[in-house]
């Protein structure tokens, strides 16, 4: 055992180098443009929705280690190269975003539609209502959820109302 990490540790710490560049790199991305499609899947405009519909149920449904394959290796053929990494990475964020486009999208479509109508009564386009009413919303639950679960573990217990 001593060995195996003397002799191929320094490869196994460079892997796991790599495997994280990779996720942060594709987390981020996928999560951009899983954004953009999801503003596409409730767009007003009719050609947008139907590319984020293809898209999302398009890559949702191909295996990813397929698609590296075929970016990695096919790319070049065609005379695209962008090398190992770049080629995984775009694999990983075009993947990825069909996932994100749906989750994105479930967190818009919980807005209200009273809420909705209320906006567009007072005069926003559709794009002032996801800058806003979707993204500032989803951007306050969010940090709501985090401050809560962190200062839940600092707060005292509190005791039930009494009855009576």
């Amino acid at each position: 055992m001593d060995t195996l990490l003397t002799e191929y540790g320094g490869a196994i710490l460079r892997g796991t180098g790599l495997s994280l560049q990779l996720a942060a790199i594709g987390f981020l991305g996928a999560m951009v443009l899983g954004t953009v499609l999801a503003t596409f899947r409730v767009s007003p405009i009719p050609p947008l929705r139907a590319f984020g519909a293809v898209y999302v149920e398009f890559f949702r449904n191909v295996p990813m280690v397929t698609l590296m394959i075929l970016v990695v290796y096919g790319l070049p053929y065609v005379g695209v190269n962008l090398g190992q990494f770049w080629s995984v990475i775009a694999a990983i964020i075009t993947v990825g975003a069909a996932f994100a486009c749906e989750t994105v999208r479930t967190g818009i479509n919980a807005v209200s539609a009273g809420q909705v109508e209320a906006a567009r009564a007072i005069g926003l386009s559709f794009w002032g209502i996801c800058r806003e009413l979707w993204c500032r919303r989803q951007c306050a639950r969010s940090s709501a959820r985090s401050s809560r679960s962190s200062s839940a573990s600092c707060s005292p217990p509190r005791s039930p109302p009494s009855s009576g």
